[in-house]
């Protein structure tokens, strides 16, 4: 058989399991799970207002969340059967308990509705991925995911085009340059969502459920989107959770990674002994405001750090309450402070702001189910979306803001089980 007939049967195979997942997409009892997948990862993205620093009041839009997080709730209430198995895992009972921390901290939270509005985002999408992985397989909700976000992605690409007011932010006070952001509250969520897709259309390529030419078509979209936010906290959890992956299996990476390791120390070496331009010279580089302090600041990241370290010390045992911090961190800072303070830009701190040890305890152990996995029970497709939204935490609040898709995500993947991710035939390959 000649290589050109084998690729095409290959090709003909990935159709087929293509079609194949789209026409099991189509069961009655599978269409109510998929809407809340695409509501939950398009319709909660879009944003149509400006919020202000520390503004929690109702309005349309934050009505609109609590209503189809409620509804989630009550959807999975009526199926408590189907989920209990699901619930009752190690790391489900580890969910549930942060679950009840999130909503028992409504009692000392400044702000005790929101928080217990924000609990219920939580506890909804713990609700959604149990039902998801009732429901679907990993490769139909994979599909799902995939579609949805990349519709999202797509429409704010084109409006950068057809509406350049709306789907681009201006520069800022000290910026130079635009930043698409969609239809979505700003540059860095629209980033985010745009690095999500990355991940999964990489996880879908693996495991062999894409075919080459929607792999290549889709992947251009989603970096060229990427690229265009401007979001490099994005860019970065990406690559580093790619190649962290990638790792354990391709000795070429390895060592792409182990060389690049060691020009960086050579460069900081060099730098150090005062060859050559000065390290503020390159940091200004690549720097938005053409300053190389936005670059050693994490474009004010440490300011908001510091604040949130002196907060997280007044109460450091059951913290603020579950996202009730946003007026507590914005009348912190200075008011020459021109960055977003609604929170610490910092998961692992914003954890700690909420909720203290008792929640990073709880945490702790959401972690070590992690690392385990990652050693003992590898799966491209889950340690590469979770290795996302740990390293995308590095830099912002994440799943312990206001609740997000990539919470859902995250729960997905960890409550699957290790043995129906590695169901694709092509999952590990090399």
């Amino acid at each position: 058989m000649s290589m050109f007939s084998r690729r095409f049967m290959e090709i003909q195979g990935l159709n087929k399991h293509h079609n194949a997942a789209q026409a099991a997409l189509m069961e009655p009892s599978k269409r109510l799970v998929i809407v809340l997948i695409v509501i939950v990862s398009f319709v909660l993205s879009l944003s149509f207002r400006v919020k202000t620093a520390g503004d929690t009041g109702l309005d349309v839009q934050n009505g609109m969340k609590l209503a189809i997080w409620a509804g989630l709730i009550g959807i999975s209430a009526l199926r408590w059967r189907d989920l209990a198995l699901i619930v009752t895992k190690p790391v489900g009972l580890l969910f549930a308990a942060f679950a009840a921390l999130a909503l028992v901290s409504s009692l000392w939270s400044a702000v005790p509705f929101y928080t217990l509005a924000s609990a219920s985002g939580f506890i909804a999408y713990f609700c959604l991925a149990g039902l998801v992985l009732t429901d679907l397989t990993i490769d139909e909700a994979l599909l799902v995911l995939r579609r949805s976000i990349f519709a999202f992605v797509l429409i704010g690409l084109i409006l950068g085009f057809v509406l350049p007011e709306l789907a681009w932010q201006a520069p800022s006070v000290e910026e130079t340059v635009y930043r698409l952001q969609g239809l979505g509250a700003n540059p860095n969520g629209y980033g985010q969502l745009s690095g999500i897709l990355v991940a999964l259309l990489l996880a879908s390529w693996w495991r062999g459920v894409l075919p080459a030419p929607w792999f290549v078509g889709t992947m251009t979209i989603a970096v060229t989107c990427v690229a265009l936010s401007g979001d490099r906290t994005a860019m970065l959890a990406v690559t580093a959770s790619s190649a962290i992956v990638l790792a354990r299996t391709s000795v070429v990476v390895r060592r792409i990674l182990f060389t690049f390791a060691s020009l960086f120390a050579l460069a900081l070496a060099f730098y150090a002994t005062g060859y050559g331009p000065s390290l503020s010279d390159a940091l200004r580089l690549v720097s938005r405001t053409g300053t190389d302090s936005e670059i050693l600041t994490l474009t004010g990241r440490t300011d908001l750090w510091s604040a949130a370290i002196d907060r997280i010390l007044e109460r450091p045992l059951f913290g603020w309450g579950y996202n009730g911090t946003e007026e507590l961190m914005a009348s912190t800072m200075s008011t020459r402070f021109f960055g977003s303070s609604v929170n610490p830009h910092q998961m692992y701190l914003q954890l700690a702001l909420n909720l203290g040890f008792v929640g990073i305890m709880c945490w702790l152990g959401i972690l070590a189910v992690t690392v385990r996995n990652y050693f003992w029970k590898p799966d491209r497709l889950r340690d590469l979306l979770i290795g996302f939204v740990l390293f995308n935490g590095l830099a912002e609040a994440d799943i312990f803001a206001t609740p997000v898709a990539s919470a859902f995500i995250f729960m997905w993947l960890l409550l699957a089980d290790p043995s129906k991710l590695s169901a694709s035939r092509t999952n590990e390959r090399p």
